[in-house]
């Protein structure tokens, strides 16, 4: 049985619990189509989402649509993929989770990585952002948007490619959030980024705003050029606003500009631990997610993080997690993988 055929199962199973209109349109085409068949409907061949939801919400209305089991809450949030988590005895919260992965070119038209990102695609659907760093082109993050939609509703934001590697950062963006802004920092004063940082503006309805920047500094060998670059993007990022889509960072700069402040989120490929004195970025009001011991590549390095500013963890309760890949890409061994970094997860719950 299909992945997307279960998923339709359980869903029919579970009388759709907790699926109203909004939920129901971010499960995508795919996944509607098969909820209508399994209910013994035919699926007309111009089949929409939007007709779709209308024909499952009037068949709740008339209990055409029954539960036949109890669905666990752990099961029910991954088969829907919400950002909205409840169950009996717990207050309803709310919830955003961000990824980060250093996806080493997207290369997703070989034939034999197709059932390692398939597996991939199934994980990073239950999140709500997802910024990825190194992609070679455009056209392979549509590729990757097509496998999300399988599983929902989601857009696409892409950078302009920087010289001389012309790779991009690809960030993919559950529906239910809206992109407000975007900006790309391709040098700041002397300092031009091989992978210029891509910075975002998002809304969340429940959750508030929140900037967050996917960045690629230099590798090791390059050390001196990686430490002068974060610092430098670092300290600009916190004093000019151009940098971070015109918000403010700071309680008075909110105040004074009668707004809430945003959550300010620094995620990828550091290539180092952030955290470390060097780059000071607690002087600048941020702190790393994960400590510097904890492996994020295939050679067992700290590299991949998120780094935040302190207002986070005062309104939110923030999880963080390796999701470390059992194949990664070993090139001095010959083996072949997604990539030689892991994606990293950081989730914030109010």
């Amino acid at each position: 049985m299909s992945d997307l055929k279960q998923r339709a199962e359980q869903l029919v199973a579970s009388g759709l619990k907790g699926l109203g209109e909004k939920k129901l349109s971010e499960l995508g085409l795919g996944l509607l189509i098969e909820i209508v068949k399994q209910l013994g409907d035919d699926v007309p061949e111009e089949a929409n989402v939007e007709g779709l939801v209308k024909t499952l919400l009037k068949k709740k209305r008339n209990k055409q649509v029954l539960c036949k089991a109890t669905t666990s809450p752990q099961t029910e949030s991954q088969i829907v993929g919400s950002n909205t988590r409840e169950s009996g005895i717990f207050k309803k919260k709310h919830s955003i989770e961000f990824i980060a992965f250093n996806a080493l070119k997207l290369r997703v038209f070989r034939e034999d990585l197709k059932e390692q990102f398939k597996m991939l695609v199934e994980r990073f659907a239950m999140a709500d952002v997802i910024v990825m760093s190194e992609v070679s082109n455009v056209q392979r993050a549509k590729e990757f948007l097509s496998y999300l939609k399988v599983h929902g509703e989601w857009t696409l934001q892409t950078s302009p490619p920087s010289k001389p590697i012309n790779e991009i950062h690809a960030v993919f963006v559950k529906a239910s959030i809206r992109v407000l802004r975007h900006v790309t920092t391709m040098s700041v004063g002397v300092h031009e980024f091989a992978h210029a940082p891509f910075t975002l503006l998002l809304e969340d309805q429940h959750l508030g705003r929140f900037v967050v920047s996917s960045v690629h500094f230099p590798p090791q060998n390059k050390a001196p050029e990686r430490d002068a670059q974060i610092k430098a993007f670092v300290k600009a990022y916190t004093e000019e606003s151009t940098l971070r889509c015109d918000t403010p960072f700071t309680e008075k700069g909110a105040r004074d500009a009668k707004t809430k402040l945003p959550v300010h989120l620094i995620a990828g490929d550091f290539n180092c631990w952030p955290a470390a004195e060097i780059y000071n970025i607690e002087a600048h009001g941020f702190t790393a997610l994960l400590g510097k011991h904890v492996s994020t590549t295939s050679g067992n390095q700290a590299f991949d993080n998120a780094i935040v500013t302190e207002n986070a963890r005062n309104m939110f309760a923030i999880s963080s997690s390796v999701l470390e890949l059992s194949s990664p890409q070993r090139s001095c061994k010959g083996q072949i993988g997604l990539s030689d970094h892991s994606p990293v997860a950081f989730k914030f719950e109010m």
